[in-house]
């Protein structure tokens, strides 16, 4: 996954164009670097994206709540931005 946020050449991404990818659904979601490089990622290389769905790992988390909510408000009107 490193690699893959990195740019590194990866045999799985190049065989997916940018615009195919509509839907990026994150399980177990609290926040921590990892997540959030993945979703910096998918916002910034994806472009055609239509909706994301971010689900926190401990329901009850508000700190995991902040950070969802901070990238919703980064990411584009245009997109579904789903926080369960």
């Amino acid at each position: 996954m490193v690699g893959l946020m990195q740019g590194v050449s990866n045999p799985c991404v190049n065989r997916v164009s940018r615009q195919s990818i509509k839907v990026v659904e994150v399980i177990g979601f609290d926040g921590f670097p990892f997540d959030s490089e993945f979703l910096e990622y998918a916002l910034d290389y994806f472009v055609g994206l239509e909706r994301i769905v971010l689900s926190r790992y401990v329901k009850t988390d508000t700190k995991a709540k902040e950070r969802a909510l901070a990238f919703k408000s980064r990411a584009s009107p245009a997109i579904d931005f789903v926080i369960i």
